[in-house]
């Protein structure tokens, strides 16, 4: 039963693909475009994958252009003429909306079709051009319960939800606490680091915490407004963009405080991360963080840095004792529901079904 994932890059689809080729499914993951640092090491682990790379550059928000996602479509297209056959791939999944515009071919090639929504789901099916397509799915699932809800009324066909996995790497035991806050997310307007920045002036300047943000820059029109409300409000000096962090269980474990201040989120994971490292997090508002919030003090309006503010300093108020009482709570909670194994064994029942 040969299998094709398009859309390989994303972290959870590898997790899924690792998972069914120990069980001795043939995987193909068709990567689109660049991929992050870490993928040679996870190549390196698993040679009962094949890899094909497409070498595109949509890698950041400025490349997306209309002129070229569609060529980025073409070149998959091409890949899936060649090489996409019902005796080649039995099925094949797909996890954005490049893939979505080659499902049609794909069920032309005979091949079964798997729309895996990574997102929130509203956009997904914000036209009658993407209904058809999605519903021309094989089967289709989400990772998260409010997703999931917006598809299956949608589409008015059930839409299954399968959690994502978490990792559980466990904080290094000899790392000491800095205190400081990390916000864990590529740089972009929807990940919405201005309100962290914007709470900060609630702070006098002798008292507000060192802001880390660790993730890759895929907006640089965003990365330039945050860096001219920085230096416009005197905030460099508590401020470090670091990139790309290959060691990031290093920086939740100095972290006093990780924030995910989102306006939108497939699958949490920065949340279920920190639940499952024990690192104490906050997080916005939205749907889809309350779903997994087994706190609401934790949570803030995305759009109100006062209120972040107030958040920032309660969790830095908690004593030793009752911020254990949470941590523990949080770690059960995504023990239970966020096993990498659950999910790999949910995803290999579907296929082998």
């Amino acid at each position: 039963m040969p299998l094709l994932f398009a859309g390989g890059s994303e972290k959870q689809v590898r997790l899924i693909a690792q998972g069914l080729a120990k069980k001795g499914l043939p995987v193909t993951l068709l990567i689109e475009n660049g991929v992050a640092e870490d993928y040679k090491s996870f190549i390196d682990e698993n040679k009962n994958i094949d890899f094909v790379f497409l070498k595109g550059k949509i890698n950041n928000e400025e490349d997306k252009t209309v002129l070229k996602k569609i060529l980025a479509l073409a070149r998959i297209w091409c890949w899936l003429l060649r090489h996409c056959s019902r005796k080649t791939y039995s099925w094949v999944m797909f996890t954005n909306l490049t893939g979505l515009f080659c499902v049609p071919f794909v069920k032309i090639r005979g091949s079964k079709v798997l729309f895996n929504e990574r997102n929130a789901g509203a956009k997904m099916c914000n036209s009658k051009v993407k209904r058809v397509l999605l519903n021309l799915c094989t089967k289709i699932v989400a990772n998260s319960r409010n997703a999931s809800a917006i598809l299956s009324e949608t589409l008015h066909r059930n839409v299954e939800c399968i959690n994502n996995g978490v990792s559980v790497d466990r904080l290094p035991g000899n790392t000491k606490s800095l205190g400081y806050i990390l916000v864990p997310a590529r740089v972009t307007s929807i990940k919405n680091q201005m309100v962290v920045l914007k709470s900060m002036l609630h702070f006098a300047p002798e008292q507000r915490p060192k802001v880390v943000f660790a993730g890759v820059q895929n907006d640089s029109t965003y990365q330039n407004q945050l860096d001219s409300f920085i230096d416009s409000h005197g905030l460099r000096e508590c401020v470090e963009f670091v990139g790309y962090a290959s060691n990031i269980a290093q920086y939740y474990s100095e972290a006093g405080i990780v924030i995910l201040p989102s306006y939108e989120e497939g699958t949490p994971n920065v949340l279920l991360e920190s639940y499952a490292m024990k690192a104490f997090c906050l997080a916005s508002d939205i749907v889809m963080n309350r779903d997994v919030c087994m706190n609401d003090k934790i949570l803030f309006s995305p759009d109100d840095d006062e209120s972040l503010s107030q958040r920032i300093t309660w969790a830095f108020g908690l004593s030793d004792e009752e911020k254990q009482v949470i941590l523990d709570k949080n770690f059960d909670f995504v023990m239970k529901n966020y096993s990498i194994e659950v999910m790999q064994d949910r995803y290999y029942a579907l296929f082998s079904a």
